[in-house]
């Protein structure tokens, strides 16, 4: 077979892992056919991918790859990073490309040998022009396809029957996740399983360490009901942790969450992130209940740490954000790579809060810190999330090689403390998992209608207090031996667990998180209120719009008339939004839900014109 002579073989700039070269040897030794690959988050699959397409393009087998993914950001991904993973395998010359882009290009870059690597979501071949150019491609050429996440396809679904009839010369399903429940995946069981253990054995991946924290939260509703409360009773109370539903009650019972609420549990995680950056941009990502929880997470971390650590969120949905706003946010805590690595001096981003949209594909780095603060049960889901922690940092000491996994007691992982949440990648539990399934789901069309705003701007000031902490937790363990020093008793009294120094150390641990908490009470209500007002400010100049434009409008426009609102706004109110105390913030937004109604009854007041 006569190659491209686009491509060339190259000496591989990265030497493949042990269990890299169990693949490479079984694919070159099966030629053609299926290989089923399951290699830890971090392990390196796209490499493998990468270096099974150099090894059999070199044997004259394959001239052409197709690689598929399960989400837009992991093909986003793909096509930036490509170059340089096939680099690394020792292939030059590849230029992934996106076939969803231009599909009638595509053919022409496959047919004119401009192009041997091709990609796309799944979604979008199994419908529209994308798979009509897919199916044309694979007329021609001899085919590795790759299928990345492979633990989506069930064999009786849409995604899995379409890659089962696609015709290949070789079949190459990926995944980090074990096999799908009950084994309905459309590809059998692994023929190459690499274990997270062996993995940190080889120095492939970091070592985990989890640590659960208890909490009771003590709140007043706005009607002056109490409320108390546990990240999973709550869950159980909305009869859902789906991210929506909790919004969606949060929003139905007139309830907002409270900075007081959160400070312990993300305080402990990021103390221990900024003692050991030591240089490198360490990272933490934390698992919101929904995107209103997500924004007030924001906010309570800039007042905490606004100074030393840059935050964000992402999520989607009804209060959720843009697509484009997500995908922006996240390439600053995930950077495109330069010669094949993730530079620090490229990162932007130092905390990511997230709704759903920090798991798989996301190929971080430099996270060492992974907060759960929605019910984090044993899943497909909650263990990619994990494993965004799970890649070692380039050149760093072995000291910065452990991350650290955070989730309130009630978890289930909360039985798998310390270095045992390695196991759970390989020992997953035995009920069905909450996120499996092919992902298939339909896309809400069109815009929603725009409601009234809520009568009040509600807040919630939550009393939150520290319960129990593993006893893994640094903070604790130093207090514990200061006062054994203090006190010259035996250090053996650290072995007992049950040792009244454990309970000394942790009330003491309490106390100061308790009087930190006390703090941001007064700031709580502020920031709360600056929120809902500005929030309500968002969706009237959206609405505005809206009426405006008659039907679709530019983003520009409702910049624009968010900024006539708060010009506005500072003509009536005289002085900024900043400076108003809650009377006024209370006031200002009256005045904002009151000029949101009249747009949906009147249409737009003239000097909104």
């Amino acid at each position: 077979m006569e190659h491209a002579s686009t491509l060339r073989i190259v000496p591989p700039r990265k030497k493949p892992r042990e269990g890299h070269k169990q693949v490479l040897d079984e694919a070159v030794c099966r030629r053609s056919g299926r290989l089923n690959i399951q290699l830890p988050t971090g392990y390196g699959k796209t490499y493998a991918a990468a270096a099974v397409f150099r090894a059999l393009y070199e044997a004259g087998e394959v001239n052409r790859m197709l690689y598929l993914v399960p989400t837009v950001g992991q093909l986003t991904q793909f096509v930036n990073d490509g170059a340089g993973d096939f680099l690394d395998a020792g292939l030059e010359g590849v230029v992934p490309f996106d076939i969803a882009y231009s599909g009638a290009q595509a053919i022409r870059r496959h047919r004119e040998n401009r192009n041997f690597v091709f990609a796309a979501t799944i979604q979008a071949v199994v419908s529209g022009a994308t798979g009509l150019a897919v199916k044309e491609l694979l007329q021609s050429g001899r085919w590795l396809v790759v299928v990345d996440e492979h633990h989506h396809y069930g064999i009786d679904k849409t995604w899995g029957r379409a890659v089962l009839e696609m015709p290949h010369h070789m079949l190459l399903p990926m995944s980090a996740t074990p096999d799908r429940y009950k084994s309905d995946g459309a590809f059998g069981a692994p023929d190459i399983r690499i274990p997270y253990l062996r993995a940190v054995d080889e120095k492939a991946v970091k070592k985990l360490e989890l640590h659960s924290y208890e909490y009771r939260v003590d709140a007043v509703t706005v009607n002056g009901e109490p409320v108390t409360f546990t990240t999973s009773t709550l869950a159980d109370e909305v009869g859902s942790a789906d991210p929506n539903a909790i919004d969606e009650y949060i929003v139905r019972k007139k309830l907002r969450w409270s900075p007081k609420y959160i400070s312990p549990l993300l305080s402990i995680p990021a103390e221990r992130l900024l003692a050991r950056r030591g240089g490198y941009p360490l990272q933490m990502i934390v698992g919101g209940m929904g995107c209103l929880h997500a924004r007030m997470v924001c906010d309570q971390f800039r007042s905490m740490f606004g100074d030393l650590l840059r935050v964000d969120w992402v999520g989607t949905g009804p209060h959720g954000r843009s697509d484009a706003e997500n995908e922006s946010i996240i390439l600053k805590l995930c950077p495109p790579k330069v010669d094949g690595i993730r530079r620090p001096q490229d990162v932007k981003l130092d905390v990511l809060v997230h709704v759903g949209m920090a798991g798989e594909g996301l190929d971080s780095v430099f996270v060492s810190e992974v907060v759960h603060l929605n019910p984090a049960n044993i899943n497909n889901q909650n263990n990619q999330e994990n494993g965004r922690a799970a890649r070692r940092i380039p050149g760093a000491p072995e000291a910065l090689q452990t991350a650290y996994i955070n989730v309130d007691s009630s978890s289930p992982y909360a039985k798998w403390p310390g270095r045992k949440i390695m196991r759970v990648f390989d020992e997953p539990d035995d009920s069905p998992p909450e996120d499996e399934g092919s992902h298939e789901v339909a896309v809400e069309a069109g815009p929603r209608e725009p409601s009234e705003l809520p009568e009040e701007p509600y807040i919630i000031i939550a009393d939150c207090q520290l319960v129990n902490i593993d006893k893994g937790d640094p903070e604790v363990k130093g207090c514990a031996q200061a006062m054994l020093q203090a006190g010259n008793w035996d250090p053996a009294f650290l072995d007992d667990p049950n040792h009244w120094i454990w309970e000394r150390a942790l009330e003491l641990r309490r106390r100061e998180l308790r009087e930190r908490a006390n703090n941001l009470e007064g700031m709580s209500v502020l920031n709360q209120l600056r929120q809902t007002l500005n929030s309500a400010v968002g969706s009237t100049a959206a609405v505005g719009a809206r009426v405006s434009a008659q039907g679709r409008f530019e983003r520009s426009l409702v910049g624009d008339m968010k900024k006539r609102i708060y010009s506005e706004m500072r003509k009536r109110f005289g002085r900024r939004v900043e400076d108003a105390d809650e009377a006024e913030l209370r006031q200002r937004y009256q005045w904002v839900r009151s000029l949101h109604s009249s747009l949906l009854a009147e249409g737009l007041p003239t000097w909104l014109r």
